[in-house]
């Protein structure tokens, strides 16, 4: 009877480790005691032993950072096969749920951030013009990348901010910064986005 519980229990983890990858650990605690194993001495812990080998949530593993794929948003409009970024409402959307899910912030605490970046302009941040006019020009990439391919400046011209005669003279920086902190993360989610020619 206690071997078919066990082998009942190991099948239970299986399906959990394939299900859930490195997002479980095993045991009571993270330091080794009680590893994926299943193997605890059990002092200290008054806790029966179900309790104490049921998986529970953690940090990645030392060495990974993994970065899930969030869940589906019933909110965000199909994509325009078409249209940079999949058209921007696809984008702004998608975008927010991004910052939302895998940056932990609030979209719109950070979009207000942006806007207040470009408060001279009187406009709103344009956020989908500034994404399309930087993967436009094949991406970002990466810090190194970026700023020796991307022109800021060529962008803000690009985008609903823009006015003539502006007086931002430390434009190219605020924005490889703005895309470093909040874009750079999504358009490495979204290769298809890029252009590559």
């Amino acid at each position: 009877m206690q071997h078919e519980e066990e082998e009942e229990a190991e099948e239970h983890e299986e399906e959990l480790l394939a299900a859930h990858g490195d997002f479980i650990a095993w045991g009571p605690d993270l330091e080794g005691v009680g590893g994926r194993d299943g193997e605890h001495d059990g002092e200290g812990d008054n806790r029966d032993e179900a309790t104490r080998n049921r998986p529970q949530r953690s940090a990645p593993l030392p060495g990974r950072q993994p970065t899930p794929e969030p869940p589906a948003s019933p909110s965000i409009p199909p994509r325009d096969p078409e249209a940079v970024g999949g058209g921007e409402a696809h984008f702004l959307a998608n975008w927010r749920w991004f910052i939302q899910w895998n940056l932990k912030l609030q979209p719109a605490v950070v979009v207000a951030q942006l806007d207040i970046k470009q408060r001279r302009s009187g406009k709103t941040f344009d956020c989908y013009g500034f994404y399309r006019a930087v993967v436009e020009r094949g991406g970002y990439l990466d810090d190194a990348n970026g700023k020796k391919n991307i022109s800021m400046p060529q962008v803000y011209r690009e985008m609903a901010n823009h006015r003539d005669g502006h007086t931002y003279t430390s434009i190219g920086n605020i924005l490889h910064t703005i895309y470093q902190k909040f874009f750079l993360g999504y358009e490495l989610r979204h290769p298809e986005d890029v252009n590559r020619q």
